[in-house]
């Protein structure tokens, strides 16, 4: 049975009668409001059943809006719309010949990439993704991968970031990335409810259009802050694009392009100017792999930063051997705020890193 809580009541005699009271109240439930009679005695803020009868008497000295129920009814629409949009994500995957799996929260070594910052739990970390785990599942020899769960990056914060959030992240052997584009695609039309047209942009061609950078500009630093200070703006105005062929020197854990090395298969979705996904043509090669995170703890620790330990258990899942593949990391709180025209994060998620 629903339940409720009492926002508002009045008081007045009923028809024909001087000797007897009806209490009008609106009350506010998870799903919306709806009016109904009460008994005299029930009071603001009181629990009750959908019939108005009072189930527990409110007992707290905070003011209604600073009560925890009161923001919780507030976004009640959203998070029942969430649990929607998630179950038809879930039920899409499992159509598509996924296996859900649940990797470790906590691991030795999480992400190396200089912009990551890792929640330190004693001699381990909070995953800032599951994609070592999922890669040494990959080696084992499954072939469709996915993981919707929690992810932890201790510099994140504003209404587009927490320091916890959920992400999807899936993986397909024999794939290249235009497969997880469209994967992509596929899925913002489920959250949003209609198909998008999709613009399809290279790095070199949007800081050369909107920033004014020669496509031949290899220094990373320009090329990171042409994308956040021009680049990005400007997607807004494109609805929903894919920026490909990441130069080599922002390849991350993508291989490089064998048409073009000085390019790498990374791509980035955008939706609404929200940055949306980060995916790759995955990187196989183990030498190569292990020469790239150690070049990431040499940055890391000339700029100050935690140097984390490489995982040794995932590169050798490569060294073992690794399909041709694509994957992604699909920030999947950011969907669901695009999709329910949310202001805020905060507002898509029942509690807040603010109210955790």
């Amino acid at each position: 049975m629903p339940l409720y809580r009492v926002v508002s009541r009045s008081a007045g005699p009923e028809l024909g009668r001087t000797d007897s009271y009806r209490v009008e109240a609106a009350l506010s439930g998870p799903s919306g409001m709806l009016y109904s009679t009460i008994p005299s005695d029930v009071a603001l803020g009181d629990l009750v059943d959908g019939s108005g009868q009072l189930v527990a008497k409110n007992r707290s000295a905070l003011p209604l809006d600073r009560q925890d129920w009161w923001r919780l009814h507030r976004i009640g629409r959203n998070l029942a719309e969430r649990h929607r949009i998630e179950r038809a994500v879930r039920a899409w995957f499992d159509a598509e010949g996924f296996l859900d799996v649940t990797t470790p929260a906590m691991a030795r070594s999480p992400g190396l990439e200089v912009h990551l910052v890792a929640f330190p739990v004693k001699d381990r970390f909070l995953i800032t993704s599951p994609e070592y785990h999922m890669k040494r599942l990959l080696s084992a020899g499954w072939d469709r991968l996915v993981f919707h769960g929690r992810a932890f990056r201790d510099d994140e914060a504003g209404h587009l970031h927490h320091a916890e959030f959920t992400m999807l992240e899936w993986y397909r052997a024999f794939a290249e990335p235009v497969d997880i584009m469209s994967d992509i695609a596929r899925l913002v039309a489920i959250a949003t409810g209609r198909e998008r047209p999709w613009t399809t942009l290279t790095v070199r061609t949007a800081v050369a259009r909107y920033a004014g950078l020669s496509e031949r500009e290899d220094d990373p630093e320009r090329i990171l802050r042409a994308l956040v200070e021009h680049v990005e703006p400007a997607l807004a105005e494109l609805g929903a694009v894919f920026l490909t062929e990441w130069p080599s020197s922002l390849a991350s854990l993508a291989r490089l392009n064998e048409g073009d090395p000085t390019v790498s298969d990374r791509f980035e979705a955008y939706l609404d100017g929200v940055e949306l996904a980060n995916g790759f043509g995955e990187l196989t090669d183990a030498g190569e792999q292990r020469a790239r995170l150690e070049h990431d703890q040499a940055e890391r620790r000339a700029a100050g930063l935690p140097v984390y330990p490489i995982d040794e258990a995932f590169l050798g899942a490569l060294e073992a051997g690794l399909p041709r593949c694509s994957g992604v990391a699909l920030g999947l709180d950011r969907l669901i705020k695009i999709a329910l025209g949310a202001a805020s994060l905060d507002d898509v998620v029942a509690f807040t890193p603010a109210l955790a």
